[in-house]
């Protein structure tokens, strides 16, 4: 660490806390800490960028965290073990190597990868006509519960709260169950919003849907008809409430129209 330049190393040990943030080093020089407010772009060689969260930690250490955070390590596959190596690039901007846990460095995606669509008949297709709705439920690489949803024109708007698929409830009932009226929201762009949440009984099983957070969502970032978001199911200890995070699956969000044009200079 020189005085022109600000490197540190985070690397994410075997717990679970390590995979959900990155802690910057006891002393940051004060011209660094002062432009990082909230946000901060991490780049990685490919030149894409990733705009994180940015908050202080107990003992008063800064770190990367929430949303964004998440997309950026789930978009690289990082695993526990791993090594991220960040530089300060100036404003608030971080460029970011990921070396592997033999030291050696990764192959870095070059753009978001569309994950396969699958018809009601269950064969791969592409096309926009076939698509289900729900196209996917799963666990991703660090064990958070998903489905992902096809945008159909209704669903844009906001207007039309967003049901969690009928299998999604029954797998996640610890999560996600009728006692729980509200929810906290993370969308790519924005601050955190508390949501509310729609639960009906009708075909001998429980229905939910996601209320305010998703109007936000498609108010902040505007998503388009065929868009795929996944939408991730968590829970925020402090608030004692489901955590819900949604993001892009099959284009690259531009954050240039929604951030602030300081946070690149």
């Amino acid at each position: 660490m020189g005085r022109r330049h600000f490197n540190f190393i985070h690397v994410l040990f075997y717990t679970f806390l390590d995979m959900h943030r990155a802690l910057f080093p006891p002393r940051v020089p004060r011209r660094i800490r002062n432009r990082v407010h909230n946000y901060a772009s991490l780049e990685t060689p490919t030149g894409l960028s990733w705009v994180v969260e940015v908050a202080t930690a107990a003992g008063g250490r800064l770190k990367f965290c929430g949303y964004g955070w998440m997309d950026f390590v789930e978009h690289h596959s990082v695993r526990q073990g791993w090594s991220l190596m960040f530089t300060y690039a100036g404003g608030s901007k971080f460029r970011v190597k990921i070396f592997k846990s033999n030291g050696a460095e990764i192959f870095y995606p070059s753009a978001l990868v569309k994950m396969n669509v699958v018809q009601n008949n269950g064969i791969a297709s592409s096309s926009s006509k076939t698509r289900s709705t729900i196209i996917e439920c799963g666990m991703s690489n660090h064990g958070v519960a998903y489905f992902n949803k096809h945008l159909t024109e209704s669903a844009v708007t906001g207007k039309q709260p967003v049901a969690f698929p009928a299998s999604f409830l029954r797998d996640n009932k610890l999560l996600l169950n009728k006692n729980y009226k509200t929810c906290i929201v993370h969308i790519p762009v924005g601050a955190p919003v508390r949501s509310g949440l729609s639960w009906n009984y009708s075909n001998n099983q429980w229905q939910c849907s996601l209320l305010g957070g998703w109007k936000s969502f498609c108010q902040q970032c505007q998503p388009k008809k065929g868009d795929v978001v996944s939408i991730f199911l968590d829970f925020d200890e402090k608030e004692n409430i489901p955590l819900v995070r949604i993001s892009f699956v099959d284009r690259e969000f531009d954050f240039t129209r929604q951030v602030k044009t300081e946070l690149f200079n």
